[in-house]
């Protein structure tokens, strides 16, 4: 029994030694943000607990837990693979919001190139779409509100003149300072190359001034 206890307690002593943070770089070589996500996604479960919600706050603290990576064995540069791992699928979790974002973009990405597929003279626009900072007891009803107008919006004769597809995304981003939120549209398109060189060009002032329509609000500034 004491030389299974010792060889255990050398096992355990190895593990110790060869245990390492995660690093994780993406194609760039940039770090990919699971520590940062890891700790806000603890803060989340913090405050579940503290509202009494114990099974959330469990579910979230345990999120991202177990990771498996594959590994290139010849090229140790290449940027690993995530296999699989526990994500809780909180929306309001920032690993697992990191996470869809990726997605999204992978399958956002896969449609422009079966687009130019189909049709090589596409091109792309990126397009912003703001509303002044709101409280967050207001924020439920902006959203409505920009989801509406982007309705309006793209049903203009202009618009629908121009516009061939487009993936649209709502972000919301947090002002500290001001304790106040910005949510905003961001909208890729895609427009005929003619778009550039005919009357069917859209300046940016015009943008503005049929979002402002669209909102109902002049005091909008930014697009």
């Amino acid at each position: 029994m004491e030389k299974s206890q010792s060889s255990a307690t050398s096992n355990l002593s190895q593990i110790s030694n060869t245990r390492k943070s995660l690093s994780d770089l993406d194609g760039k070589g940039k770090e990919r943000p699971w520590r940062m996500n890891k700790q806000t996604s603890q803060l989340l479960s913090q405050l579940s607990s503290y509202l009494g919600e114990e099974k959330r706050s469990e579910r979230v603290g345990n999120c991202a837990s177990y990771l498996l990576f594959l590994e290139c064995i010849q090229d140790t540069g290449h940027p690993k693979k995530l296999k699989s791992a526990n994500f809780c699928k909180d929306r309001l979790c920032s690993s697992c919001q990191w996470r869809r974002s990726l997605k999204e973009f992978a399958v956002a990405l896969k449609i422009a190139h079966t687009a130019l597929d189909e049709n090589p003279t596409l091109r792309f626009l990126f397009l912003t779409l703001t509303v002044p900072n709101v409280s967050i007891e207001n924020l439920p009803d902006t959203l409505s509100l920009i989801t509406e107008s982007w309705h309006r919006l793209k049903k203009r004769t202009e618009v629908k003149l121009v516009v061939k597809g487009f993936h649209r995304a709502i972000e919301i981003t947090y002002n500290a300072k001001q304790k106040t939120y910005h949510p905003h549209i961001h909208a890729v398109i895609a427009v005929p190359s003619c778009y550039f060189t005919t009357n069917m060009y859209i300046k940016r002032d015009r943008w503005l001034e049929m979002w402002q329509e669209s909102t109902r609000m002049p005091q909008i500034t930014q697009v």
